[in-house]
């Protein structure tokens, strides 16, 4: 009985054949880390977005917010800058992201006693750049004339 030897174009056609279905077992498990990491993120900014609506929504309760700072009936405010936030995703990653927002008056109603109810909607933008995310939520506030 004869042995022959492995060509080495054999060899290489093996390896190719390895090679391509190794490639097909580790690219999805890539792409299923990439999709998960992005819903972190996502998850991660809607929490940081709800924060900063809470932290809007108590500076209107104590009254820091006066009421000139309102835009009128279908307007909107300038933009108001609030601290950077921690963003933080353990162990993947941990930095700090811009936060501001905008006041845009829906609808208004005057009483009869005076008072002036405002449907506010506060525009949240967190993040900067190609990575911005915008949020809205809704705030009905009261002046008394």
């Amino acid at each position: 009985m004869r042995y022959r030897p492995f060509l080495l174009l054999e060899v290489l056609i093996a390896m190719t054949i390895l090679t391509l279905a190794a490639s097909t077992l580790i690219r999805q498990p890539i792409l299923l880390h990439r999709a998960e990491v992005e819903q972190l993120e996502n998850i991660e900014a809607d929490r940081i977005a709800s924060l900063t609506f809470t932290e809007i929504y108590e500076n209107f309760l104590k009254g820091t917010v006066p009421w000139s700072q309102i835009p009128a009936l279908k307007k909107k405010s300038k933009s108001f800058a609030l601290p950077d936030a921690p963003f933080q995703i353990p162990p993947l990653l941990s930095r700090s992201i811009n936060r501001s927002y905008v006041i845009e008056t829906l609808r208004e109603k005057q009483t009869d006693d005076g008072r002036i109810h405002r449907l506010l909607s506060i525009h949240i933008q967190i993040g900067s750049g190609h990575k911005k995310r915008q949020f809205s939520y809704q705030l009905n506030v009261e002046h008394s004339t």
